[in-house]
């Protein structure tokens, strides 16, 4: 191919690379720009071939675009490095690679599918340059010889102005491509908000409808008795759903902020499911809706807050209840899984598209939010099990097998260890089993807990084991104590007012290790993921102990604690 004078060489070089940049400002197709580059590097480095290979969703680096008669183009070829010729080269060291004969040259891969192609398409000198987004190689721009002319240093930079113009391109279309979605979700986010705006006006405006016309209609003093007793019935079951509606926004409003208090001890599963059935039975009875139960017996309880989990086992069969046509079957199940225990609610419902299926606990979430729908709701009530479930250390599934054919829910829980030994296996080491409470003599505590109950029990479980308690409300509290009181372990909340556990503990870390500085501190907090775990632990707590909390366990990590930190 004809080279020219230097001037026609830089004035096509301005009209390429013009080109290129108006392209990518004018938001192009990417495979269009590619193209436009492939051409380009052709034309401006006098070669008979070029071609542009880039990482497919596998992470595989493949030729994608060419340019020049290519005798054989071949789609499936993959470069790696130390195989893949020149291109192979460039990816094992990062860096361009010139070759004045590719098919000789020591320095590149000797694989035989690529020394085929090359003899086929009779290259004789190849220039590689990578394409590289941050300080990863995302492609490879080539240009190729069919004769002994080689590329010059003129040729080298301007096939590194054109790879950085397709690194620029590439990263232009995946910031768009991250705007464009980001921009669908929010346009979701709002649908969803306008959907529940207008299904909570039409929920609380239902039963409120009734409230007043029977209100109207009772105060006109015309009713016999039987309507009397109908219109007060259907006021006091209006006023309850609506009670009910405004609860479970109240409910997860206070999971969101972080208020919803748990009361948990040890709970027998069985008997919550029994009341729980008890509650729905009435409206099971009026759909001709058969409920049938096998609860196996069990030896230990869980550890739970008992209205809770009545609440999530209400939910899970209101709901099954709502979406099972009449004559059909809700089953519950109690049943032992290794250390846990499975409260599985199944039916014989409108089962659960699968597209929705991954969502079937998010808020405000509702298969069907047309002005036609046959049930009502927010679409709040799985996503209350799914955080009720979670606050008390369990989990909780969905499956069907789609439309038409029932759903099954199912919510594992652990049961409640009998004795120390799991702390102990928690902290990775033996633990005698003799006086589990008697291990803390001398070991003087401060306790930071905003809730007075709970900020009661801790100070009976560590009191019992044998520690000299402190207690503070706040951790301004905490900290005044602190600078008085010579304190071995700090147990402190996480949510709590005005300051919260990971700023109260940065403003101990803060501190000299002679005035407490370096006391070794417990997080203790009714979320328990690994997120809420990790930013314990960043913020400067040696441990993270999600409640409900084991007596034996906190004493257990109490004393593991009593050793402190080295001064930082």
């Amino acid at each position: 191919m004809h080279v020219g004078p230097p001037h026609e060489r830089a004035e096509r070089q301005a009209t390429v690379l013009g080109e290129l940049a108006r392209s990518i400002n004018a938001s192009l197709d990417l495979g269009d720009i590619l193209q436009v580059v492939a051409e380009g590097a052709r034309d401006l480095c006098a070669s008979d071939l070029s071609a542009i290979a880039l990482r497919d969703d596998s992470g595989a680096m493949v030729f994608r675009h060419r340019a020049g008669r290519w005798r054989h183009p071949r789609p499936d070829l993959v470069v790696a490095p130390g195989r893949g010729a020149a291109g192979g080269l460039v990816l094992a060291t990062g860096r361009l690679v010139r070759s004045d004969d590719v098919a000789h040259d020591p320095r590149v891969a000797r694989d035989d599918e690529y020394l085929t192609t090359i003899n086929a398409e009779g290259i004789v000198t190849a220039m590689v340059a990578p394409i590289t987004i941050e300080d990863r190689i995302e492609g490879l721009l080539y240009v190729n010889n069919r004769t002994a002319r080689g590329f010059d240093d003129h040729d080298e930079v301007v096939l590194r102005q054109l790879a950085d113009y397709v690194a620029i391109a590439i990263r232009h279309a995946q910031l768009l491509a991250r705007e464009q979605r980001a921009r669908a979700e929010a346009e979701a986010a709002n649908r969803v908000k306008d959907e529940f705006l207008a299904t909570l006006s039409h929920e609380l405006r239902t039963p409120l409808n009734a409230v007043l016309g029977w209100a109207i209609t009772l105060r006109g003093g015309r009713l016999d008795a039987a309507t009397t007793a109908r219109a007060l019935e259907a006021i006091e079951r209006n006023a309850r759903a609506q009670s009910q509606l405004i609860e479970d926004l109240l409910d997860i409003s206070r999971i969101v902020t972080g208020k919803l208090r748990l009361d948990v001890r040890p709970v027998e599963p069985a008997a919550v499911i029994e009341a729980a059935l008890d509650a729905v039975r009435p409206a099971a009875e009026s759909r001709s809706i058969a409920l049938e139960t096998t609860l196996e017996p069990q030896r230990e309880p869980v550890y739970a807050d008992p209205d809770r989990l009545q609440q999530v086992v209400w939910n899970l069969l209101t709901n099954a209840i709502k979406f099972t046509p009449p004559g059909g079957l809700v089953e519950v199940r109690l049943e032992r899984v290794g250390a846990s225990v499975e409260i599985v609610v199944q039916d014989t419902g409108q089962g659960i598209p699968a597209d929705l299926l991954p969502y079937i606990f998010d808020r405000f979430r509702q298969a069907d939010r047309s002005s036609t729908r046959s049930q009502g709701g927010l679409g709040i009530g799985l996503a209350l099990v799914r955080h009720l479930v979670e606050l008390q250390g369990g989990t909780v599934t969905a499956a069907s097998d789609g439309p038409g054919k029932g759903s099954t829910f199912r919510v594992r829980l652990p049961l409640l260890a009998r004795g120390p030994e799991t702390a102990a296996r928690r902290l990775g080491r033996p633990m005698s089993t003799a006086a589990p409470l008697g291990s803390l003599s001398g070991i003087r505590v401060l306790v930071v807990e905003d809730e007075l109950d709970t900020l009661e029990l801790f100070e009976g479980i560590l009191a019992t084991g044998g520690a000299e308690v402190r207690r503070a409300t706040s951790a301004a509290e905490a900290l005044a104590i602190l600078a008085a009181w010579r304190v071995d372990v700090i147990v402190s909340d996480i949510e709590m007012p005005h300051e919260d556990g990971h700023a109260f503990i940065r403003r101990v870390r803060a501190l000299p290790s002679e005035q407490g500085g370096a006391t070794p501190a417990v997080a203790v907090t009714a979320y328990g993921s690994f997120d809420d775990r990790v930013r314990a632990l960043a913020a400067g707590f040696q441990t993270h102990l999600p409640k409900p909390v084991e007596p034996a366990e906190l004493v257990a990590i109490v004393a593991s604690l009593v050793q402190p930190l080295p001064a930082s």
